[in-house]
């Protein structure tokens, strides 16, 4: 039924229940298949239509025993819980394809005991009030409210034009492009190789390098030196060749003009740009899957690479809010987001209440009332990129989203609640847990819970036998001291288990926790190292403690007992922050773990230490791998270091030079909050891949020789100056130069 008849059909003075009302008419008559038809013409009066919408909603209610909650008069109930639903479908002028299949996006219920939405209208009420009360932001305009815009895929770059290949171009393919695609591209994984260093085994997370065993899929961000272009570029390692580069843009071109006449627009994005910004990508088999944000909403991306030269996308949705982070479970990708509510007007501010998933608002019983002084919404869907022609599922609540932390089943959404914090010596920081229940693409709300203290990232979670185990920090006012804690909190997320302040006056550097154990490293002068029992969740206990000096900022866990560390060396009177320290440790037995071995580089810095996917274990070799940028005489050299393990020691560790800038070079840049410069590495086999600066470089793992290079961007050649290149370290051991030095040119 098109909208327009809705309109006149429901949108008249009639004194009917909420129950009754037109969105729930609409609502109900899409979700049990009822498509009244009317003939042109013919104009019903008010009475005929409370009458015939009455009857309507009576004939189904009899036929049908799963009518939903939602149309009992909800203002009695002070608490109320509703399913998860799809988004309302109806929007102006469009259309499904008559084959497509509309799912069934009925959830069980949640078991969340949270408030939600009484109404539509209710849930606007909630953000004109916020406006008048002067905590809504005015700098919103029109052109972040585009939701009923659908922009198409548009790939093209004009400085690559031979690797310009839109679905619609697949033909105009490069010849070598398309006679590499006949040696048959399914022969990937075949040899060990590099993925994506994840917290959980069967949950994947996007990152910016994907391995197939074959081929490299690289996202290459703006505002590095050479890669200029925001895209997505697929090399085939057999051939060290790019086979495809590609922009994901913004298509229409009234709303781009939109956004360049804004004024307001103008004073806080003053770089407008067609792309999108590719935050993650997600790979799994012949489907790549991109998460991109442009302004304050967040698109996803589906492509169908059988053809790794052709990419064709088959599916995209947006999602607003701006981007959290993401999860892939068997090709279902959970998405969350942060949506504020913005408006210079209360009628804007209404307009502008709920969220949007794939252009259409969200019902608002899937909006939970947590937080009723909140102008943000977590937003949170459910897509099987498996099933493109299906439509997303989604939820939200009100309340911050800072990062997450999931599991194959649950998926946890945290923030840090700084409310009433200031001017208060007796107030705590505290930290907002909101668990979402995760079935296929069913995604309903479970529970919200508080703990003190805030959490350094994602590794300070975990879930085991159906409870939640956190390490958290905060600082005392009344003691001036920083308390360290670790907490259990059961499925209804309430404290079940703690253990306070670990280590005196010491900060939570690193977590992590495996099966009935937790690792947590806290910091002030050394490095404590606590080894914690969790077998009594009510009643967690340290069971050993090693103090060395330094702190750990990642550790990873190794074969038979031992783990790995990585971050800064130190003294036992403070920490060398330009230092990058690798310690392996033995923690076989519970009571008295040990420092095996270290391994120290001077004037360095590794981007390890924030982002835990630029890590690598090779399981095969005994092998870790991590990016490392050396400063000294006015240059950077930046050298992938592999460390190799074995019984707790380490055997052999290597630098692999990718390239070396002057002190003039500026190839360390920033977009936004983003860090562009991609520095990583991954294997396939006997083979070592750097990436970065626009090049990717292949080394013999075994020889340590440099084998073949090929560009990200573009194939100017660019001239490199490589230097013959020492790193101190503590066992003055060198560092391997894998590319002949040769003099730099004249000034």
């Amino acid at each position: 039924m098109k909208k327009d008849i809705l309109k006149e059909e429901f949108e008249k003075e009639i004194d009917l229940p909420e129950s009754l009302s037109k969105n729930n008419i609409v609502k109900m008559l899409q979700e049990k298949g009822v498509k009244p038809e009317r003939k042109a013409g013919i104009k019903l009066l008010p009475k005929v239509l409370s009458v015939a919408a009455m009857f309507i909603i009576l004939t189904v209610a009899v036929f049908s025993a799963s009518l939903r909650s939602e149309f009992v008069e909800l203002e009695k109930a002070e608490d109320v819980t509703a399913p998860s639903q799809a988004y309302n479908n109806i929007a102006e002028n469009k259309e499904e394809s008559a084959t497509t299949a509309v799912p069934d996006n009925t959830a069980s219920p949640a078991v969340s005991n949270l408030k939600v939405a009484k109404s539509e209208k209710d849930l606007k009420n909630h953000f004109v009030k916020m406006y008048a009360e002067g905590k809504i932001d005015d700098y919103i305009d029109s052109v972040f409210n585009y939701g009923a815009v659908i922009f198409d895929y548009v790939s093209s770059d004009t400085a690559d034009a031979e690797m310009n290949m839109a679905p619609t171009m697949a033909a105009t393919a490069a010849p070598q492009a398309q006679a590499e695609e006949s040696r048959g591209e399914a022969a990937t994984g075949t040899v060990p190789h590099g993925t994506t260093n994840v917290q959980v085994t069967d949950v994947d997370e996007g990152d910016i390098i994907k391995n197939d065993g074959r081929y490299l899929y690289i996202v290459n961000h703006p505002g590095s030196n050479y890669s200029d272009t925001n895209g997505i570029t697929i090399v085939d390692t057999e051939t060290m060749k790019r086979v495809y580069r590609g922009k994901i843009e913004l298509k229409d071109s009234e709303v781009l003009e939109k956004i360049k006449e804004d004024s307001k627009v103008e004073k806080y994005h003053s770089d407008i740009t067609k792309d999108m910004f590719i935050e993650d990508i997600y790979l799994d088999g012949d489907t790549l899957t991109a998460v991109c944000t442009y302004n304050e909403k967040t698109y996803v991306v589906i492509y169908d690479i059988s053809k790794r030269h052709a990419p064709a996308e088959v599916r995209r949705f947006d999602q607003d809010g701006t981007y959290v982070s993401s999860r892939m479970v068997n090709g279902i990708i959970y998405t969350v987001t942060n949506y504020t509510v913005r408006g210079s007007s209360a009628e804007e501010v209404e307009k502008n209440a709920i969220p949007r998933v794939n252009c259409d608002c969200l019902s608002y019983s899937c909006c939970y009332m947590i937080d009723e002084d909140s102008t943000r919404y977590i937003v949170a869907s459910a897509f099987d990129t498996k099933k493109p022609q299906s439509s997303p599922d989604a939820i939200s609540v009100l309340g911050d989203g800072f990062e997450i932390y999931s599991t194959a089943k649950n998926l946890y959404v945290y923030s840090t609640d700084y409310d009433n914090l200031y001017g208060d010596d007796d107030a705590i920081v505290k930290t907002v847990v909101n668990s979402f229940a995760l079935n296929g693409t069913k995604i309903t709300h479970k529970a919200t819970g508080t703990f003190n203290g805030t959490c350094i990232n994602q590794y300070s979670f975990d879930e085991y036998q159906g409870n939640l185990r956190v390490a958290s920090c905060y600082y005392d006012y009344r003691k001036a001291v920083d308390v360290s804690c670790v907490y259990v909190l059961d499925e209804n997320l309430k404290v079940i288990g703690e253990l306070t302040d670990i280590a005196k006056d010491e900060q939570v550097k690193a977590v992590r926790f495996m099966g009935e154990t937790g690792y947590v490293v806290t910091f002030r002068n050394t490095d404590p190292l606590f080894i914690i029992d969790f077998s009594d969740p009510t009643k967690p206990e340290i069971t050993g403690e090693l103090k060395i000096p330094g702190y750990s900022t990642y550790i990873h866990p190794l074969a038979d007992g031992y783990l790995v560390g990585i971050g800064y060396d130190g003294t036992a009177e403070n920490v060398k922050s330009d230092t990058v320290k690798v310690s392996v440790f033995d923690v076989r037995d519970k009571t008295n773990p040990k420092e095996t071995d270290t391994f120290v580089i001077k004037d360095a810095f590794s981007l390890v230490n924030s982002e835990p996917k630029a890590f690598f274990y090779y399981k095969e070799r005994n092998m870790i791998g991590i990016p490392v940028s050396h400063y000294g005489d006015g240059n950077t050299v930046k050298s992938f270091q592999t460390v190799t393990i074995e019984n707790g020691k380490i055997k052999d560790h290597l630098g692999y030079i990718h390239h070396v800038t002057d002190s003039k070079g500026y190839n360390v840049t920033y977009y936004g909050y983003h860090y562009s410069n991609l520095f990583r590495g991954t294997y396939i086999g006997n083979l070592l891949y750097t990436i970065d600066n626009n090049e990717i470089i292949e080394h013999n793992l075994d020889t340590g020789d440099k084998e073949r290079n090929c560009t990200i961007v573009s194939d100017e050649d660019m001239e490199k100056v490589t230097y013959s290149v020492y790193i101190e370290t503590t066992d003055e051991i060198p560092v391997t130069v894998t590319a002949p030095p040769r003099e730099a040119p004249a000034k």
